[in-house]
């Protein structure tokens, strides 16, 4: 049997990331930073879904408030038919085009173009999430199969423990982080889906459970979520 490569157990795996870019509601636009050179596609994923989840989240109120005074337009059209006779409506009828006018230029602030762009472009961050946990989750795997190499020959190689017990700890802390990442993209879904519902797209579907323990299994897993967000991401009439 051949001894596997010392280095190797241990050896971080970067990856070379594309560029990844949030376009908000009015035209500004962020981009991630990466920590380090060369980063990996999950590092620099993490980052710009961070940025955008910081850039997006103050924004909700506004578009709650954009919503309900839609909802008071509606109302407040209906105004004269409600009224009648006797009633004299005349006064209400006179102020309603002024009105009209002026909560639709409020509404027309949240271009729907840029609304489905900021959808498409944070559903592009999400599924590089994903894409780069399966990056990181293979190169565990194949972690996996080098320390299991070198756990055969243990025996045989003085101080090789010690570099088992390091690519384990390695092996753990990866998947630990792959795990700890998922609990940041649900509140981002939410944020999506707060779009989607302005732009009459269906809602996207929330991660729910954890991710399997093993590498082999959880890459299945988030292959089948990256193949439903493609399809939702290339549904966006963009």
């Amino acid at each position: 049997m051949t001894l596997p490569s010392l280095v190797t157990l241990c050896q971080p795996l970067p990856g070379t990331p594309p560029e990844l870019c949030v376009t908000l509601p009015g035209g500004a636009e962020i981009c991630a930073q990466p920590g380090v050179l060369p980063p990996s596609l999950f590092g620099y994923a993490k980052n710009a879904l961070a940025q955008a989840s910081s850039a997006l989240t103050p924004l909700v109120p506004i578009f709650n408030i954009i919503e309900a005074i839609s909802a008071v337009l509606q109302c407040v059209k209906a105004v004269p038919d409600a009224l009648g006779p006797p009633p004299d409506p005349s006064g209400i009828i006179a102020c309603i085009p002024n009105l009209v006018e002026k909560v639709e230029k409020l509404i027309a602030l949240l271009p729907p173009v840029s609304v489905l762009l900021t959808i498409v472009q944070m559903l592009d961050v999400i599924i590089a999430i994903i894409d780069g946990s399966i990056e990181e989750l293979q190169a565990v795997e194949r972690l996996i199969q080098r320390i299991a190499a070198a756990e055969a020959m243990s025996a045989q190689v003085p101080g090789l423990l010690s570099m088992i017990e390091c690519a384990n700890a390695s092996r753990d802390s990866s998947m630990e982080n792959i795990e700890r990442a998922f609990g940041s993209i649900n509140p981002i879904i939410e944020l999506i889906n707060t779009l989607c519902s302005m732009a009459g797209l269906p809602a996207v579907p929330l991660f729910s459970g954890s991710l399997p323990a093993d590498p082999l299994p959880a890459i299945e897993v988030l292959g089948g979520i990256s193949d439903v967000l493609h399809a939702i991401r290339d549904a966006v009439p963009v």
